[in-house]
């Protein structure tokens, strides 16, 4: 072997024969750029879903703390009911 690199199709971007033609490193770039741009777009595709979790779970969160202030009232007005029918039906006796 006289020391240069085998294209082998793996490798670091740059590497390569050196007795091939610049059509063939063209077509290892764009082969490079396209792997690059998918990996792009599946870090796109993960941070949108990471958002869209933060969005989900700050929503449900909201949710609950609204349901416990609800069911609070539902029990105050039971409580306010329920004083009110005793005190309606109390015998007042007069002296």
């Amino acid at each position: 072997m006289d020391g240069r690199k085998i294209n082998d199709g793996g490798g670091d971007f740059g590497e390569g024969n050196m007795s091939t033609a610049p059509n063939g490193q063209d077509m290892e770039a764009d082969a490079h750029q396209n792997k690059l741009e998918e990996k792009i777009n599946e870090l796109a595709v993960a941070v949108t879903a990471v958002k869209h979790e933060a969005i989900g779970d700050n929503t449900n969160s909201r949710v609950v703390l609204w349901s416990l202030f609800e069911a609070l009232v539902l029990v105050a007005m039971t409580l306010g009911q329920l004083n009110y029918l005793k005190c309606f039906f109390e015998v007042q006796r007069v002296v």
